[in-house]
């Protein structure tokens, strides 16, 4: 019977995934689109998605009650029914569930007349132009629907039109699908977008190559965006005289205070059943208490309700298979066992020179596993920004090498470069790293080092670099690591070149910076047009860039994951 249940839930799997990745969306209307992406998922829609929208029940938690609500993008009307187990759906005079997709809806109708609800009513239009009869409303949520609106900037205009003045919105989603309206919109200063989810389970950037790059030294004060934390502990062994590891989302960054918080409490072989192998026994019951102390309030928000990911006991049963990467990086090993390359992988692994990882993966893996269906699904806008972390503008600068940056990264990883050393594909392959190749800051003699006090040297906001800036208001910062956001903000120039000028105020005159990016050039950092020492210039003018070192690293990078590394000097 458990067998049967088994593939009856792997069938169910299997043709949702199908349509959410490689059945073709057809029609020329938004609704004809979502309704073409939904229709084949409507039946299986709640049971696969509960694992995917984590954090809708997080949101709903902390909903006012009372008046009338809309919610907008409602799907299935999954979230009435949670309000509705909560006790808190019979203070609702209204309830209003918008959405465009009828299959969708269906379900919503359904479960409606079982639940017998008189206070709820179904609204087939579009979030971005309905108005209630009632004219102005006291809740309005969006749960996990703005990345399906179009222009979400026009659903949100909507949305405070027809807000009571003291009203409230409430979001949850994926990831930030842009940052910043087209001109002409307005961007609001009460709202605010981004992830509530972890979405880099660890920092897919080669820390070596930026040491290299940037020749860190005890009086170097360092800005670097946090992801998931593993470059920062890296970084600060190098013992630069501080380290300000910045991300907007505060989930990034509460890996990286779990992380300090392991060593500050833990001993070494603790420290590495949890971040080596990605999982502790009965971490959240007998560990976790002793680390919580150590932590932020926001962190301890998010670990409260997200330890369970290092017990173990899921189906996904590492730390290193959770968060948005993590499932992608689960999915990719299931396919590997499916078309049978697990022993490949195993031997090239353990290949003893990189002649020989080529015969193996040339003869035994490469037409094996670049399948028309692999592509497809790395192709898919959906996987790109939920799984990959490649939000839409990022995208677009990909434009046709969508699926060749993939491709020439996996070849060259994997039959130029050497693997011995390779932790970062390690990890995503096996969901756990090996003592002989692991990142830095999981060496017991790096540990050891963390532990006697460099941690110290570490400081984390959760705010944006400009924000950051804005407060420091220091020309102390002699290093920038920006890693790839620069490529989130192609469309929005201005923001882009309010981010530089911030940047230079708090450069110092030796200052260095590196990034990198999809793009094959740095165009959009070239032309911005700042203000330095009181005159107009672009930053082209002020920085040198460093080609033939940022050619030869980028040739030997690990993770090969970008088109592009720049390494840039400030003019003295």
């Amino acid at each position: 019977m458990e067998l049967i249940n088994i593939i009856i839930w792997l069938c169910n799997e299997i043709q949702t995934i199908y349509y959410m990745i490689l059945s073709p969306i057809r029609g020329i209307t938004h609704k004809e689109r979502l309704e073409s992406f939904y229709a084949g998922q409507a039946k299986n829609y709640d049971s696969y998605r509960k694992k995917l929208l984590a954090c809708r029940e997080t949101l709903l938690d902390k909903l006012p009650c009372g008046g009338i609500w809309v919610d907008m993008g409602c799907g299935t009307g999954y979230n009435v029914e949670y309000m509705a187990k909560l006790g808190r759906l019979k203070y609702f005079t209204k309830v209003y569930l918008v959405d465009l997709s009828p299959s969708l809806l269906k379900i919503a109708v359904q479960r409606i007349k079982e639940n017998g609800w008189t206070n709820v009513e179904i609204i087939e239009t579009d979030a971005t132009n309905w108005q209630p009869k009632e004219q102005k409303i006291d809740l309005i949520t969006f749960s996990y629907s703005l990345t399906m609106i179009p222009d979400w900037f026009l659903a949100i205009d909507n949305a405070k039109k027809i807000l009571k003045i003291d009203g409230h919105i409430g979001v949850t989603d994926f990831y930030v699908s842009r940052k910043y309206p087209e001109h002409g919109f307005a961007l609001h200063s009460w709202f605010c977008l981004y992830s509530q989810k972890i979405v880099f389970n660890c920092t897919w950037e080669d820390p070596l190559v930026d040491i290299e790059a940037l020749k860190l030294s005890e009086k170097d004060n360092l800005v670097a965006i946090t992801s998931a934390g593993c470059n920062i502990l890296t970084y600060v062994l190098q013992k630069p005289n501080h380290i300000y590891a910045i991300d907007k989302n505060p989930c990034q960054n509460a890996i990286l205070e779990l992380k300090i918080a392991c060593i500050k409490e833990l001993d070494f072989a603790t420290n590495w059943e949890i971040w080596g192998h990605g999982k502790l026994r009965n971490f959240s019951q007998n560990v976790y208490p002793r680390l919580r102390v150590h932590l932020s309030q926001e962190a301890r928000i998010f670990w409260d309700s997200h330890k369970h990911y290092f017990d173990g006991t899921n189906i996904r049963n590492s730390f290193y298979w959770r968060g948005c990467s993590g499932l992608f990086a689960y999915i990719i090993s299931w396919y590997i066992w499916l078309m049978d390359l697990s022993k490949h992988i195993d031997s090239i692994f353990n290949a003893e020179t990189i002649e020989e990882q080529k015969m193996i993966y040339e003869t035994y893996i490469k037409r094996k596993f670049w399948t028309p269906i692999l592509i497809k699904f790395l192709r898919s806008p959906f996987i790109l920004s939920f799984l990959n972390g490649i939000p839409s503008t990022q995208q677009k600068l990909m434009d046709k090498s969508v699926t060749t940056i993939p491709m020439n990264a996996i070849d060259t990883v994997f039959s130029k470069l050497s693997l011995k050393n390779n932790y970062f594909y390690r990890v995503y392959l096996y969901g756990k790293y090996t003592k002989e190749c692991c990142p830095e800051f999981l060496k017991e003699e790096n540990f050891n080092k963390l532990k006697d006090g460099l941690i110290n040297r570490i400081s984390i906001h959760t705010t944006t670099i400009t924000n950051f800036l804005k407060e420091h208001q220091k020309k102390d910062v002699s290093r920038f690591i920006l890693l790839d956001h620069m490529d989130w903000m192609v469309a929005t120039p201005n923001i882009l070149a309010e981010e530089w000028q911030q940047i230079l105020d708090n450069s110092t005159e030796d200052c260095r910076y590196i990034w990198r990016t999809v793009s094959s050039n740095s165009i959009f950092v070239d032309n911005i047009s700042i203000t330095y020492k009181g005159k107009a210039t672009t930053v082209n003018q002020l920085i040198t860039y460093k080609k033939s070192l940022a050619t030869k690293l980028h040739k030997v990078d690990r993770v090969h994951s970008y088109n592009a590394f720049f390494i840039a000097h400030l003019h003295h």
